[in-house]
């Protein structure tokens, strides 16, 4: 029988094929993502959706897009271990990046008078953010569990 990367005469293994799935739910569910998601749908229980629908891309563009390009850019460049930030000594100085820009965030939506709701889940994400950061310090914590919680 000829084994090779989880492969067995042709098929793959079980353990391969749990690692592939694994991997597959680890970037779909990856906190960028699911926050996203999150954000998007935050508006939809303010009158005029779907027309407030801008309302939540535009701390999606905060709180997602510019720190995750922040994380690829510095992934890229050697800064960071991978874009999961599995090495926890580099997640504290991220996150506290990451709050700086959901903060600004947050101002900008003030500014263009978002709906309560939306504010409501950034101050939520802040608090989220802020005990993730914390407790980063001590244990390496999982942000995507902290992201599937939030919703």
């Amino acid at each position: 029988m000829i084994e090779h990367r989880g492969i067995k005469d042709g098929r793959r293994g079980v353990r391969g094929e749990r690692h592939r799935v694994a991997r597959v739910l680890t970037e779909v569910f990856q906190p960028p993502a699911v926050v996203s998601v999150l954000l998007l749908m935050s508006p939809a229980v303010e009158p005029g959706f779907p027309g407030t629908i801008w309302f939540g891309v535009l701390p999606a563009l905060f709180v997602c897009v510019l720190p995750l390009a922040y994380v690829l850019l510095m992934v890229r460049l050697g800064k960071l271990s991978d874009h999961h930030v599995s090495d926890r000594k580099e997640r504290a100085p991220l996150l506290m990046l990451a709050l700086v820009s959901v903060v600004v965030g947050l101002v900008v939506l003030n500014l263009t008078h978002a709906p309560t709701s939306v504010s409501a889940m950034i101050l939520a994400l802040i608090g989220g953010i802020t005990v993730l950061a914390a407790v980063s310090l001590v244990w390496k914590i999982s942000g995507h569990a902290s992201a599937i919680s939030a919703g």
